[in-house]
């Protein structure tokens, strides 16, 4: 069903909201692993770090991808 309706719009334009909607959700779970990372410094420090650090990671990889979809917009 979605593709038939995904069907109708241009193949790039869908591809932009793809990558667009790739990159907001990378994003978002980054920020949910980042607070999750600052609960579990209650707990243990090292594993609060790794996913601080980790989530860190997933929010830059995530904007990266929305502003290369935002980029690429023509």
């Amino acid at each position: 069903m979605a593709r038939i309706w995904l069907a109708r719009f241009d193949p790039k334009l869908v591809e932009v909201f793809r990558r667009l909607f790739l990159g907001l959700a990378i994003k978002t779970v980054g920020y949910l692993i980042i607070a999750a990372g600052i609960f579990f410094s209650i707990k243990d420090k090292d594993i609060a770090l790794f996913a601080v650090i980790l989530g860190a990671f997933l929010v830059i990889l995530g904007w990266m991808l929305i502003y290369r979809a935002l980029k690429t917009v023509e």
